[in-house]
């Protein structure tokens, strides 16, 4: 991090969203296009790309004529091209640099001054002037002084005045800022009413029968409907649970707590078992002219529904019914319907019914979490956002299904950049997206940057307190940054949300694996396998019985892994390819079992297959079976294989280091790769790096024949020193917190 002074470029496209509606692919192909070709201006005139923000770009430039000349080149370019519209605005002052980001006052004032342009505009600030001022290249016009949100003194504005480029006039800049005021103003004294109330009821509120403790805990039963079409009742029901989960003063108990009650009245055992306070039922009921939804809230309390309703409703009708529920629960249970909740009610969806019904079924496809429903996912949010293209949850829900497409192929970057831009898109059309801020989290998750994925994640629990996807990403993110006290913490919460679900309890295993917990490793483990059988679970099982010397009972999961080659199947060439990498990564984990066991000829015999079958051995950098297969080979003497092996792995590898990812077990996997080869510099150079980056696995250098020359090395020695006091720290802290 270090301060310094240049010239700050942010541009933006206008439009960006009515395009985005016309026509996704074309939109999305037209950002790329202009990113390059920003490029191309920004290196002309020696500048920093810092980074993309969906539809606008924010570079840094030496010097104001710089940036100037740069902001001329692309308006002039899309003023003869007609491809499309920039605002632009500039200013030169300090700034913070920040690995890949800038941050300052310098920062803010060229935002503010390209939101008040018009299209084909650049403004810019005095300091900017002063730099251009006798250079008759730059015409400008003087527009005056202005007050900017979060900038203590006026800002000089100017317009450059170059032949294509529009100037507003000072007028247009007035009644813009005078408008933004206006809507603060009004915005900040109902919130600061809404909130005066709000802390009334919660300090002193017993307004009648309905004022409750808070915050009050919900559940919401299966709905009783034995018609056709067996979705509608479910979807229903998921409507209901997202609706109601978005109040910040109301916990919403997981579905999954709630599936197995299906047809069950609501009785004291059922609030007790659910440990809720309120319930919601409803019944479908369909008759030749009609449909009907009959809905009842019951209280823990009462023998009698708090409130009920027979709602008549069809597809058209249906978001309007599940609104008025929700308002008429929250009255009831005693939740305030501040402007955020009435908000929330109106908009959650954000999309019409026949979108919505499409969004449904997208969401039903993706969770399959295949390459065979992926296409029909990606298909049904497009539907979605056809028909309603400001329909931020369509917009989330088909950049998961990008996100998905990327995780399981492993192959172009195109998927993951398309997720980001239709994340920053939900976003954008609502600032209030939980779904939004976690689409993009899993971005950034994919992408080995956990802090940033982290940070989102909070955003999300910051809109949805109880959003159950979230507090998983956000265990996981803090799994992956070495946090293990804080992922056990997190992790066991999502554990609550969706007792079925087998991650949660993996992760929890694989975590008191790291701590040498190992009976508490084992008992996680097999609840995980319990759930769900993973490979990766069978991986971690074996070797928390190895560090207990339990070496049969790790040698037993082998035949246990190699069960699940025949869960692998495909129907299309796309689901082929993924099923072929399925069966590799199975065999790949039954060979560092036999590794770690010291089979090393079933290990060579697994190792080798895994990489034969491999679709895309080349390019996956996940894959270790490479690095193992490659020490096997240099123990046989067969030093050439080895070496190809380890090249190429090491190649991979250097990428994403060089990509400053914070996924620890590429550095601790180049240490092995050096290990392997006889560098013990660079071997002993990365180990440090992971240790330092909260790698805490020391199982792998104690038990691994690949580290045999190293570990009587004093510098070997202070790194796992390092280690287990790390260990011993996160153990004291998960003692003193229970």
């Amino acid at each position: 991090m270090r301060k310094t002074c240049a010239a700050i470029m942010f541009s933006d496209i206008v439009g960006y969203t009515a395009m985005m509606g016309r026509d996704e692919e074309m939109a999305y192909q037209m950002v790329k296009r202009n990113v390059r070709i920003h490029q191309q201006v920004i290196k002309k005139y020696h500048g920093k790309l810092v980074k993309e923000m969906g539809d606008g770009i924010l570079s840094s430039y030496p010097s104001g004529r710089e940036a100037i000349a740069a902001a001329l080149e692309l308006q002039q370019y899309y003023f003869k091209s007609k491809e499309l519209s920039l605002r632009i605005g500039v200013h030169f002052g300090e700034i913070i640099e920040d690995a890949h980001d800038v941050f300052g006052d310098a920062v803010n004032i060229a935002s503010r001054l390209q939101t008040l342009g018009h299209p084909n505009s650049v403004l810019f600030s005095k300091s900017i002037k002063e730099d251009i001022a006798n250079d008759p290249s730059f015409p400008f016009v003087d527009l005056g002084k202005f007050h900017l949100k979060n900038v203590d003194e006026n800002v000089e504005i100017f317009a450059l005045a170059n032949e294509g480029l529009a100037v507003p006039k000072r007028g247009d800049l007035a009644k813009l800022l005078e408008s933004r005021v206006k809507k603060f103003v009004t915005g900040g004294f109902i919130f600061a009413s809404i909130s005066l109330i709000v802390m009334l009821i919660y300090h002193f509120g017993n307004f009648g029968t309905n004022s409750i403790a808070f915050p009050p805990t919900l559940a919401i039963l299966p709905i009783d409907y034995s018609g056709e079409n067996e979705q509608l009742g479910m979807n229903i029901r998921n409507d209901l649970y997202m609706i109601h989960s978005y109040f910040p003063e109301l916990f919403v108990s997981p579905k999954a707590r709630t599936d197995l009650y299906e047809g069950i009245n609501p009785t004291k055992t059922v609030f007790d078992e659910l440990n809720v306070n309120f319930l919601i039922s409803g019944r479908i009921v369909e008759d030749k002219q009609t449909n009907h939804f009959q809905v009842k809230l019951w209280a823990a309390n009462s023998t009698n529904p708090v409130w009920e309703q027979d709602y008549e409703f069809n597809t058209s009708n249906l978001l309007q019914i599940e609104g008025d529920i929700a308002r008429n629960v929250a009255s009831k249970i005693g939740i305030p319907l501040t402007e955020k909740n009435i908000y929330h009610i109106e908009n959650w969806r954000n999309s019409s019914a026949s979108a919505h019904e499409h969004y449904q079924r997208g969401k039903e496809f993706y969770v399959k979490y295949s390459l065979d429903a992926l296409p029909k996912a990606i298909s049904e949010f497009r539907q979605a956002i056809k028909i309603d293209p400001k329909s931020s949850l369509a917009w989330s829900g088909l950049a998961d299904a990008y996100s998905l497409k990327y995780y399981l192929t492993k192959s172009e970057r195109i998927w993951i950049d398309s997720a980001i831009t239709c994340s920053l898109f939900a976003i954008k059309l609502d600032s209030n997206s939980a779904e939004g801020y976690k689409s993009l989290a899993v971005t950034y998750n994919y992408q080995g940057k956990y802090d940033k994925a982290l940070e989102l994640n909070n955003k999300a629990l910051e809109i949805n307190p109880y959003f159950h996807q979230a507090i998983g990403n956000k265990a996981s993110n803090l799994f992956s940054l070495g946090d293990l006290p804080q992922a056990l913490h997190w992790q066991s919460v999502a554990s609550g949300y969706n007792p079925n679900l087998y991650i949660p309890y993996q992760n929890m295993g694989w975590a008191h694996r790291l701590l040498g917990n190992y009976d508490l490793a084992i008992s996680y483990l097999n609840k995980s396998i319990e759930r769900t059988p993973a490979r990766e679970t069978y991986e971690q099982l074996a070797l928390t019985y190895l560090a207990k010397n339990e070496k049969d009972l790790a040698r037993a999961q082998i035949p246990l892994v190699l069960q699940l080659i025949d869960t692998v199947s495909y129907s299309n060439l796309d689901e082929k390819t993924a099923s072929f990498e399925d069966a590799s990564k199975i065999l790949e984990t039954a060979g560092i079992i036999s590794f770690f066991v010291q089979d090393f000829d079933s290990a060579k015999g697994f190792l080798s297959r895994s990489i034969k079958i491999h679709p895309n051995i080349a390019n996956d950098v996940w894959a270790y079976a490479p690095i193992y297969l490659a020490f096997i080979f240099t123990k046989d003497g067969d030093n050439i294989e080895a070496e190809n092996l380890l090249n190429a792995s090491l190649h991979l590898h250097l990428i994403e280091i060089n990509n400053e990812t914070q996924d620890t077990e590429f550095y601790f996997n180049t240490a092995a790769i050096y290990a392997i080869k006889g560098d013990q510099l660079n071997a002993l150079k990365f180990l440090n790096l992971a240790a330092s980056k909260k790698w805490v696995d020391r199982f792998k250098i104690d038990n691994n024949p690949m580290f045999d020359q190293l570990r009587d090395n004093p510098a070997t020695k202070r790194i796992l020193s390092s280690i287990q006091s790390e260990i011993t720290r996160m153990n004291k802290e998960i003692m003193i917190s229970k």
